[in-house]
């Protein structure tokens, strides 16, 4: 089972597009009415990523998407705006190479309670397997493009 994961806010850095590369699938929300629709559909998600743009709308996310589903919660900083960081699993800088924040978004996903309920004990192994092996796929490939380009 593919994991999958809800994208909210504006993606300057491509990351939906590394998501997407690594093999997740992913469903973007840029209001936040398209989040709060997205969230109450029946079809769960196994992580949330929030892409800081403006702190009061990224708070005002945060406490949507815990109101409606129990899937972690990551957050892109963009700024150095005050935020309030703990309610969130994991906080990436914007700095933060695709590698780095791959692999743990994967790990994370694969350790949640949510994800491994709807799985079978071989799917969790297996997905979560999957998705650090394309984490580190995709690192190799970054990392092969940036010693072409020096």
């Amino acid at each position: 089972m593919v994991a999958k994961i809800l994208h909210f806010g504006w993606d300057d850095c491509y990351r939906v597009q590394v998501l997407r590369r690594a093999g997740f699938a992913v469903v973007e929300s840029e209001t936040l009415e398209e989040l709060c629709n997205q969230l109450q559909r029946s079809e769960p998600v196994d992580a949330v990523i929030l892409s800081e743009a403006v702190p009061c709308t990224i708070e005002q996310a945060a406490a949507i998407v815990r109101t409606h589903c129990a899937a972690p919660m990551i957050l892109f900083r963009r700024s150095l705006c005050l935020v309030d960081e703990s309610a969130f699993d994991l906080v990436f800088a914007w700095f933060i190479p695709p590698p780095e924040w791959l692999e743990k978004t994967a790990e994370l996903i694969a350790q949640s309670p949510a994800s491994q309920e709807r799985k079978s004990p071989a799917e969790v192994t297996g997905s979560a397997g999957r998705n650090r092996m394309a984490a580190r796929t995709l690192a190799r490939r970054t990392g092969t493009q940036r010693a072409q380009r020096s």
